[in-house]
C-alpha cells in the first residue's frame, strides 16, 4: 500500500540460493521453475583497469577477457554482470557462445580454469542510470551489488566479477552450519 496512491499487487520475488553453492545462473533459475535468458552486451579481450588487474594477478598490460552480460527470467531483467578472465588461461572461452552456453561449464572443461572456490563482497547500493538502463529498474531503488572472485583447485583467480542485481525482483538465501 501507498498512501495516496493506493493498493498495488506485486511480483514473487527469485529466490536466489548460489550464495550456498558453485551453481551456474542459468541452473539456478531453471531450479526455480523459470526460462533463464543471457543477451551479451560486450564481450572482448583488453587491457583491464589497474583494480581489475590486481585482482587477476596480472601484470601492467596483460590482457584480460571482458564479459558484460544482461541477465533474465521469463524475460525480465534479473540481473547485468561485468566478468573479467585472464587472457592466458582463458582464451579458450573467446570461441563459445555465452548467450547460450554457461561460463562456468566453459571453464569446467579444462582443469586449470575449473571454479573450485569463490568469494562474494555484497553490498547494497541505490540503482544508477546503468541500472535503469540494463535492469529497466527506476533510479534510486535497491540495487544488490556481488563483486566475486572465482578461484581455480591451485587458487589463482579465474574469474573477477561485478553484478548487479534488481532488490525488487530478488531474494538471497544464505545457510551457516557450525564448524565445531
Amino acid at each position: 500500500r501507498m498512501k495516496s496512491k493506493g493498493t498495488f499487487v506485486s511480483k514473487p520475488k527469485f529466490h536466489q540460493n548460489f550464495t550456498n553453492a558453485l551453481e551456474s545462473y542459468n541452473d539456478q533459475i531453471i531450479k526455480s521453475g523459470r526460462v533463464p535468458s543471457t543477451i551479451v552486451l560486450d564481450f572482448e579481450v583488453m587491457v583491464p583497469p589497474e583494480d581489475i588487474a590486481l585482482h587477476l594477478g596480472l601484470q601492467p598490460g596483460e590482457k584480460a577477457i571482458f564479459l558484460h552480460r544482461k541477465r533474465s527470467a521469463d524475460g525480465e531483467p534479473i540481473v547485468s554482470m561485468k566478468s573479467y578472465l585472464p587472457y592466458k588461461k582463458c582464451e579458450f572461452v573467446m570461441k563459445h557462445n555465452l548467450e547460450t552456453e554457461s561460463l562456468y561449464q566453459i571453464l569446467a572443461s579444462r582443469e586449470e580454469t575449473r571454479i573450485c572456490k569463490i568469494e562474494r563482497l555484497i553490498e547494497a547500493v541505490e540503482a544508477t542510470a546503468y541500472d535503469m538502463k540494463n535492469l529497466e529498474i527506476n533510479r534510486g531503488k535497491a540495487i544488490q551489488k556481488f563483486i566475486s572472485k572465482g578461484f581455480n583447485a591451485s587458487d589463482e583467480v579465474i574469474e573477477y566479477s561485478i553484478s548487479r542485481y534488481r532488490g525488487d525482483r530478488n531474494t538471497f538465501e544464505t545457510i551457516l552450519v557450525r564448524n565445531d
